[in-house]
């Protein structure tokens, strides 16, 4: 199976959408993974992890959680109702009473909590505890002090490339996811930096459209400024003349 670091938000959608719908049926939530997993070529382990991650990134960010139309009341872990002694004893009996007649530990923990994949897995765990409370066994640990062979060293070199595998693939996604949410962050910020901006640029438009009204006026106010200085210079040019015509008629008279 080709790995698939990258997950679109269609996925995403999709992974949760599926998850609430398993929930709705009282599935387990392996059994979403799975079915997730086989229809995007992903594998099971890492369609959980991914999923516990970005659920923590929608938790951490509620905002975003909204924008994706996430509804996180239904990916809430419900808590366990605890069980009466009488309503253990009564659950016991009748799974004990359905192994008895052939079904298995699981099939009769299904049958008796009605479904529900919660209460049965809390059921088998109970029934098991009481086995082995009534019937202890002795663990023996082994004794084998020979070399190991080819093919248990063949073993324990594959698991070991597993585990490192798994590892890589478990950090690969919480790169990928921390990645998601510095890139969430840093567009957020960018919107709002934009907003800002915008904000600027429409004052500075206000306060142009001001000067350059003022500016109009200003203009105006010069060129009526002007032209009543050219009225007062033509008076007084007339005025000289007036005064220059007195004195020589003045003179002409004196004569």
């Amino acid at each position: 199976m080709t790995k698939n670091l990258v997950w679109t938000r269609a996925e995403i959608c999709k992974l949760f959408s599926v998850v609430e719908e398993y929930k709705k049926q009282n599935k387990p939530l392996l059994s979403a993974f799975r079915d997730f997993a086989a229809r995007f070529a992903r594998r099971p382990a890492s369609v959980r992890n991914f999923y516990y991650q970005q659920l923590k990134i929608f938790q951490d960010s509620p905002n975003l959680c909204q924008d994706w139309g996430i509804d996180l009341d239904k990916h809430q872990k419900k808590p366990a109702a605890m069980f009466t002694k009488q309503e253990l004893a009564t659950a016991m009996a009748g799974v004990e009473n359905l192994v008895q007649k052939g079904h298995s530990v699981r099939g009769a923990c299904k049958i008796v909590s009605n479904g529900d994949a919660t209460t049965m897995l809390r059921l088998q765990n109970k029934y098991h505890a009481q086995k082995a409370a009534q019937n202890p066994k002795v663990l023996v640990m082994p004794t084998k002090t020979a070399a190991l062979s080819d093919g248990e060293i063949n073993s324990l070199l594959l698991g070991l490339i597993k585990l490192v595998r798994k590892s890589a693939e478990d950090a690969a996604q919480r790169n990928v996811a921390e990645k998601i949410r510095l890139a969430n962050t840093q567009l957020r910020a960018s919107i709002k930096n934009l907003a800002d901006k915008q904000r600027e640029v429409q004052n500075l438009r206000e306060k142009f459209e001001i000067l350059t009204t003022e500016k109009e006026k200003l203009r105006e106010e010069i060129q009526k400024l002007r032209s009543q200085n050219v009225e007062l210079v033509k008076t007084c040019a007339q005025s000289k003349k007036l005064s220059g015509l007195k004195e020589y008629i003045g003179t002409l008279q004196k004569q």
